[in-house]
């Protein structure tokens, strides 16, 4: 993500991978909210494990989430899906 970024505000090409794999972004700051939930549940208990998974619930492909990024910071340059072997 930051190399994409960084190379869509200078207008720089980036090449990447196919990217169809699938994965579920989610932002940090999503992440960091869900820990402070769990620490002022009831549910959660000093010194005992807890469990959960934190997820956006979107999945997508890498492809799909580049190309996104890439329309949100593009000054220029080109976004080249397959460029790069897996």
């Amino acid at each position: 993500m930051p190399s994409l970024v960084k190379a869509a505000l200078v207008g720089r090409d980036f090449d990447m991978t196919p990217g169809e794999q699938v994965r579920d972004f989610i932002h940090v700051d999503d992440v960091a909210d869900q820990f402070f939930n769990v620490i002022d549940n009831p549910i959660f208990k000093p010194g005992r494990p807890y469990v959960s998974n934190v997820a956006s619930g979107n999945p997508q492909m890498i492809k799909d989430f580049c190309h996104c990024e890439w329309n949100k910071y593009s000054k220029g340059g080109s976004l080249n899906v397959g460029a790069l072997p897996y």
